[in-house]
């Protein structure tokens, strides 16, 4: 039996789109990065919060970073579909990486401030805005098609490692390097990421239809193959749930454990890491499973009682109940990403395809 059929994958505890020397190579940039990205954010954060408490700074800190990856998110959509996305995201991590150093030289040279660390944030924002949609788009053309789901489980589980590792890793070189260390350990992370990129063989896609016109008529193309394809607009609209549940429980988890039961104040940093745990757990039974087909029929399902677990834990009597429910939570959110983008990449062409992955 062939290891890359589906019953050989099927009965296999090693996802079998890490056979490929391709998709290795790309999976682990895409965890090292992952990890780095995470990290970086809570050096930030803590940079901030040294430099001025203010609560002022910190709400500038986060707009600095994510409203320039919002602004550039369909130029970067665009740039996917018209350039080579390997080359597009090499270009990107590059950026960031003499970002990052810039950062890390600015604070060595004892120069560094909080306006200078905002400004290269908004920098770093904007570097990031053209890797997602490079990489996201790039993902079909290096596994079958088959092996999809698979693929692209494997690739969330690379974003919740990096969720879950990142910060610990952060505060382990804070509290040992301190934050100059931490910037130029975080600089290595990043240019590791690179080195991974620059080693794969050129990635086949369909740039070509992009020749002759101009980004303005290419962009609105875009837009109209969205408006025009409801299908399509449903599944991206399904796709961005997990991402807004994930941010919704985040920004109101203080809040809870301050002013609801005492088993959400008990749980402390251990609820956003159970519900990480649980997701990564998902990600990676998908990938390991070889379910080739995705269960249509149970996607709504999933949704809905994914929200309802990632609210239900605050009623739960006991602490451990409740990261049970988390656990599930993260379960069912690692299912329905998963689901969700592999089913826009199999109905999306790859002429359209960065552009919807940019949103």
């Amino acid at each position: 039996m062939r290891a890359d059929s589906p019953q050989g994958a099927a009965c296999s505890l090693f996802p079998v789109v890490l056979r490929q020397r391709e998709f290795r190579l790309y999976w682990g940039s895409t965890l090292v990065s992952d990890i780095a990205q995470w990290a970086q954010l809570a050096i930030q954060a803590w940079l901030i919060l040294e430099l001025s408490a203010s609560p002022l700074f910190l709400g500038l800190y986060a707009v600095s970073r994510f409203l320039p990856k919002f602004l550039l998110a369909p130029v970067a959509g665009v740039a996917a579909d018209r350039l080579n996305r390997l080359r597009l995201l090499a270009i990107s991590q590059g950026a960031v990486l003499s970002i990052t150093l810039a950062l890390a030289l600015l604070f060595s040279s004892g120069v560094g401030g909080i306006w200078g660390l905002l400004a290269l944030n908004s920098l770093l924002g904007a570097a990031f805005a053209f890797d997602q949609p490079a990489r996201r788009s790039m993902l079909p053309n290096l596994v079958e098609r088959r092996n999809l789901l698979c693929a692209v489980s494997m690739n969330n589980s690379a974003f919740t490692i990096g969720v879950i590792v990142g910060p610990i890793a952060a505060s382990l070189l804070l509290g040992t390097m301190g934050s100059v260390g931490a910037l130029y350990l975080n600089a290595v992370l990043f240019a590791l990421s690179l080195v991974l990129l620059l080693q794969m063989a050129p990635v086949a896609d369909s740039v070509h239809g992009a020749k002759g016109r101009s980004i303005h008529s290419h962009f609105w193309d875009g837009l109209k193959y969205m408006l025009s394809t409801p299908l399509v607009g449903g599944l991206m609209l399904v796709s961005l749930f997990p991402g807004f549940l994930d941010r919704l429980f985040v920004m109101f988890l203080p809040l809870l454990a301050h002013n609801t039961t005492s088993v959400a104040q008990s749980g402390g940093d251990l609820i956003p890491l159970i519900r990480g745990v649980g997701a990564l757990v998902g990600a990676l039974a998908l990938a390991t499973s070889g379910m080739m087909r995705i269960r249509g029929a149970l996607v709504m399902p999933v949704a809905l009682t994914c929200a309802a677990t990632s609210a239900l834990f605050i009623f739960a009597p006991w602490l451990a109940l409740s990261l049970v429910i988390l656990c599930i939570a993260g379960f069912l959110r690692a299912v329905l990403s998963s689901w969700t983008t592999t089913a826009l990449h199999t109905v999306v062409p790859d002429t359209y395809r960065g552009r919807v992955m940019a949103i």
